[in-house]
């Protein structure tokens, strides 16, 4: 049986900052492209919701590391996402 590898809240945290982005963004350009399909919006939107919460948990797990590990996932973050 194969193990998944442990992901650290830094990479976490980026994963979903970058997944919720890029919901963020289906959504802009659909509302552009089809705004009057209401079915895929709400698709979307859930989606984003699912995007949403997945971050807030990532966000939550850096919080519960110790000071200096959270430090070097915060820099590590910024450097990644360009914040």
């Amino acid at each position: 049986m194969n193990n998944p590898v442990a992901q650290s809240p830094a990479d976490v945290y980026i994963a979903t900052t970058q997944a919720l982005r890029a919901s963020t963004e289906s959504i802009s350009q659909f509302i552009q492209e089809d705004p009057e399909n209401t079915q895929r919006l709400n698709e979307l939107n859930s989606q984003r919701e699912e995007a949403y919460r997945n971050w807030t948990n990532a966000a939550y797990l850096l919080k519960t590391l110790p000071a200096s590990e959270m430090a070097v996932a915060l820099a590590r973050i910024e450097r990644e996402l360009n914040i």
